[in-house]
C-alpha cells in the first residue's frame, strides 16, 4: 500500500508529496499515553510537523493540474535534466582567464538552467 500524504512548508507556503524530495522523512512517534503518530521531518533544514514548520494538508484533486508520477520517472527526468546542463557547459566552455568572458558565460548557464526548469515545470502540471 501506497501512502499519499502531502505537507506545506508554512513559512513559503510550498506544498509537495512526501516523498518526492531527497530531505523529505517521515517518524514515528510515541506520546506519554502509547499513542502512535507520525511526523513529517525535513532532514535538511530539521523542521517539521512537530514544530509547527510544516502542515500536512490533503492531497490535491487529480484534476486541478497535477500530474502522478512515480519516483522512478522522477530520477529519469531528473537524469535528463542533468545531462542537457553537461551538455551546455561542455559546448560553452569559458575562457577562465577572462573575466568579461566568464561573466557572460554565468549568466548564459544561469538563464539555460531557467529555461531546462521551466520546461520541465510545465510538463509536469499540464
Amino acid at each position: 500500500m501506497l501512502v499519499n500524504l502531502w505537507v506545506r512548508d508554512n513559512t513559503t507556503g510550498e506544498v509537495h508529496q512526501v516523498g518526492t524530495n531527497h530531505h523529505d522523512s517521515i517518524e514515528m512517534c510515541e506520546n506519554d499515553q502509547g499513542v502512535l503518530s507520525a511526523e513529517y521531518v525535513n532532514t535538511q533544514n530539521g523542521s517539521g510537523t512537530f514544530g509547527g514548520g510544516y502542515t500536512f494538508v490533503p492531497g490535491p484533486d487529480i484534476d486541478t493540474g497535477y500530474m502522478r508520477i512515480t519516483p522512478e520517472e522522477m530520477y529519469l527526468n531528473e537524469a535528463y535534466v542533468d545531462e542537457k546542463l553537461y551538455q551546455f557547459l561542455k559546448r560553452y566552455k569559458p575562457k577562465y582567464d577572462n573575466p568579461k568572458e566568464r561573466s557572460k558565460y554565468n549568466k548564459l548557464i544561469m538563464k539555460t538552467a531557467q529555461k531546462i526548469r521551466r520546461k520541465m515545470k510545465r510538463f509536469f502540471t499540464t
